[in-house]
């Protein structure tokens, strides 16, 4: 009898527990799609995003109001704007899971509102999609940034750590070969 329900114990407990969580991308692989509406409800995805003329690569960032690290990224792409460009490097935003009000009052604070492309993860699917979303819910890992060869569309590098070298990093990245630039 104990042993019977020590194995429904168990049973429940396997049957309860939280799936699995995706892993981040892995470098070198395909980047994940990532399709939403802007902040205007136009559609943007990641493939438009690196298709744009004169494209090398992207920079995908993740945030949220409440995270300190992703605004210093933010300010950082920013100030980097036109570097960035010279140097063929497209930005999607990807604000994860405040709602319209607050990104667009964010953004309008960081004079960034119309600067890049900006999408809202309103549900937080994106964001599961990219693996910093533990199962089932709950706080999403930030700061969070992908660096995107255009060429293959596979993710060069992955940054978990906000860094004041953040700016360097994508340009380094990109101005390798995209197909042979390697995580550091």
């Amino acid at each position: 009898m104990n042993r019977l329900l020590a194995l429904i114990a168990l049973g429940t407990l396997l049957a309860t527990a939280p799936a699995s969580a995706t892993p981040l991308p892995e470098v070198g692989k395909q980047v994940p799609w990532i399709a939403a509406f802007d902040l205007n409800g136009s559609p943007v995805n990641i493939g438009k995003v690196l298709g744009r003329k004169g494209a090398r690569g992207a920079v995908v960032a993740f945030w949220a109001e409440w995270c300190k690290a992703c605004a210093h990224e933010l300010e950082q792409l920013r100030d980097a704007r036109e570097q960035l460009k010279a140097a063929g490097v497209e930005v999607l935003l990807v604000n994860v899971m405040d709602n319209q009000e607050v990104t667009v009052n964010k953004l309008t604070a960081l004079r960034m509102l119309d600067m890049f492309s900006s999408v809202r993860d309103a549900t937080g699917s994106i964001a599961d999609s990219v693996g910093i979303r533990p199962p089932g819910g709950g706080e999403v890992k930030l700061p969070f940034a992908m660096v995107v060869a255009r060429r293959n569309q596979a993710v060069v590098r992955v940054m978990t750590k906000g860094s004041d070298k953040f700016i360097e990093t994508i340009l380094e990245d990109l101005s390798a070969e995209p197909d042979l630039a390697v995580t550091r």
